[in-house]
């Protein structure tokens, strides 16, 4: 079970990313990511908040908007505020279903980190 945990932390990866270097926060769920097994769900949950991290530190290196040299891509600042909330309020729910591996904190932290990812603009072309 804990492989099909890892497959599908690893898949959502793939997908976020693509294959071309497009962003995508809403290409996949991580909220489906449960096999209660205390372990492997907060390991899961852990990949699934890295990678969404990934797709953060991507739209957050892009010119703010209304900066001098942003012209087509930016980064939000009111996005990216929301962002960093959303980021740290994911990163403490995976810390306490760490520390307890409990399936109602593990949903949580789930439920969190997809309210993070659903923050993350869709974004094409970025390099």
């Amino acid at each position: 079970m804990r492989r099909a945990v890892e497959f599908a932390a690893v898949a959502l990866l793939a997908t976020s990313l693509g294959a071309c270097g497009i962003l995508s926060g809403a290409a996949s769920s991580v909220v489906s990511v449960v096999a209660n097994d205390g372990p492997a769900d907060v390991a899961a949950a852990e990949v699934a908040l890295t990678t969404v991290e990934r797709l953060v530190v991507r739209y957050e290196q892009l010119p703010s908007c209304g900066s001098t040299g942003a012209t087509g891509l930016c980064a939000d600042p009111t996005i990216v505020a929301e962002i960093k909330t959303a980021d740290a309020k994911a990163f403490n729910a995976v810390m306490a279903a760490k520390k307890t591996l409990a399936a109602g904190d593990v949903q949580v932290a789930l439920s969190a980190i997809s309210a993070l990812q659903s923050l993350v603009p869709n974004i094409s072309g970025a390099n």
